[in-house]
């Protein structure tokens, strides 16, 4: 779920959601919704040890390192066995990660034939269906994204990554109590920097700034070793320091996001936005247009 971009401080809509996008929940050891919103500190949740996967900014229950290689590798397996239904589950959803890397919006459609071709050989099954309401999600399609979700929950009802996909359907539509539920089963089920990040933006949405960056630095805590996980973290703890008026912590976080994934346009954006706050326009110009270069999206081009 995305504050920003992503994910998206651009408006409350999908794109700040994924971008969540992707994009986050508490932890497993929170109790409820009360539990999960109330405080600002979260010893258990660390104690709780959440999961190194990402759930909720590559939607998959893959883990994400070079995905165009695993892109490939993929390939070639299907290319072996034209009939692996779990190996189209995995590239569809590892489509969806380079789109979210590249900002190719190709990778969407090639998303859906994997996806729908492996409903063909497994139908029913429950990643799949989930994979298909992410990609729902991803095209601002919410309701049929909330329908998916809801239908892959019914096979699996245990999916934490399942409830992201609903609750990020819910959010979008307005349905924030319901939303909120559906983040803390999340958290409950499984912490990681889905549940982090998902339990961050819904404080945020409830005013609660500094609650939201406690959050959403277990999520950053909770993508370690997985480049561009990481950097979307550390992207969307600097709006939060922004929104807060901490420049200084926000350009910290962006410079660390771009550290961990070079060329990351999102860093590149919010350090242009700090430098333009500070009266450093030129500096602020210069790193706009390298975000533009990189993702020509629609916010970067109005900034620049």
């Amino acid at each position: 779920m995305g504050r920003s971009q992503p994910g998206a401080t651009e408006p409350v809509t999908r794109s700040r959601l994924i971008v969540l996008v992707t994009v986050a929940a508490l932890a497993a050891a929170v109790a409820m919704l009360g539990g999960a919103f109330r405080g600002s500190s979260a010893p258990d949740a660390r104690a709780a040890s959440p999961s190194r996967s990402v759930d909720a900014r590559p939607d998959a229950g893959l883990a994400v390192g070079d995905t165009a290689t695993l892109v490939a590798q993929l390939q070639g397996r299907l290319r072996a066995d034209p009939r692996d239904a779990k190996g189209y589950t995995m590239l569809g959803l590892a489509y969806q990660q380079r789109a979210r890397e590249t900002g190719d919006p190709t990778y969407y459609p090639r998303s859906e034939r994997a996806l729908r071709r492996a409903l063909q050989l497994a139908p029913g099954d429950a990643l799949t269906i989930g994979g298909l309401g992410s990609l729902a999600l991803s095209r601002h399609r919410f309701r049929e994204a909330l329908t998916l979700g809801r239908r892959s929950l019914r096979l699996a009802p245990e999916s934490a990554r399942t409830y992201g996909v609903i609750g990020d359907a819910l959010i979008e539509l307005g349905r924030y109590d319901e939303a909120f539920r559906a983040f803390d089963t999340m958290a409950q089920l499984k912490p990681s920097l889905g549940a982090y990040a998902r339990v961050s933006y819904a404080r945020e949405l409830l005013g609660r700034p500094q609650d939201a960056i406690a959050a959403m630095r277990l999520a950053v805590e909770s993508a370690a070793n997985q480049p561009e996980a990481t950097a979307w973290a550390r992207v969307q703890l600097g709006k939060l320091y922004w929104s807060v008026g901490k420049l200084g912590a926000a350009a910290g976080e962006y410079r660390g996001a771009l550290a961990t994934f070079p060329g990351y346009a999102y860093a590149f954006d919010g350090l242009a936005q700090v430098n333009a706050a500070r009266g450093h326009t030129r500096r602020a110009i210069a790193l706009e247009t390298r975000a533009v270069d990189a993702i020509p999206l629609p916010q970067f081009v109005g900034l620049l």
